[in-house]
């Protein structure tokens, strides 16, 4: 396949866990299982979709990024939940991060956390947040990315999709839930379909 719509990119796996839920739920397999979800909602509206991974492997950052590179997609979403937030919240602490100075990048994150949020909302736990809910960029230095989907990735509209806190037991055990992981699912399709189809602005910056 020389060339796809949209490359999903379901974060962690292999020796890398990533966030792990008091019930045991495991954010590299949770990644996987919202991105096989997503890939058959954005199937069904017509756009054409590879993962970086299909089964619980090591993927180092720069592979991911080849493989996204080699498929020049028109959107790039790499699909993760959070840890570490402690700080109480009324609303989901959803986060979406994009290419520093890039347009395109920031449609992408605006439009998933829009979405991803909207979903989330419907539900009431104790949600917990941090500063950098919304929609923005994270710099490793000034002007580069700090995450490195995003910095290898130059040219290709690239974003990170945060959804809810698995090291908060409330959203981790919602987060375990097939209805939940099929509403994020349809969630990031809704967003990356809007991004591909409209010119939606997107929120949360």
């Amino acid at each position: 396949m020389d060339q796809v719509d949209v490359v999903l990119d379901p974060g962690h796996g292999g020796p890398e866990p990533g966030a792990v839920g008091s019930n045991g739920l495991v954010e590299r397999d949770l990644n996987l299982a919202v991105a096989l979800l997503a890939e058959q909602e954005l199937e069904a509206l017509g756009h054409s979709v590879e993962l970086t991974r299909r089964n619980d492997l090591h993927m180092p950052i720069r592979q991911r990024a080849a493989i996204v590179n080699s498929l020049s997609p028109r959107a790039f979403v790499s699909i993760h939940h959070n840890g570490g937030a402690v700080k109480r919240s009324d609303t989901p602490g959803t986060e979406a991060f994009h290419q520093v100075d890039q347009p395109e990048s920031q449609r992408l994150a605006g439009l998933l956390f829009e979405e991803v949020q909207a979903v989330f909302a419907d539900y009431w736990v104790p949600w917990v947040a941090t500063v950098h809910r919304g929609a923005s960029t994270r710099l490793k230095e000034p002007g580069l990315d700090a995450y490195g989907v995003l910095r290898y990735t130059p040219g290709i509209p690239a974003a990170i999709s945060e959804a809810a806190y698995l090291s908060n037991p409330a959203e981790a055990q919602l987060l375990a839930l097939p209805e939940v992981q099929k509403n994020e699912a349809e969630a990031l399709a809704r967003a990356i379909d809007r991004f591909l189809t409209t010119a939606s602005p997107g929120s949360g910056f």
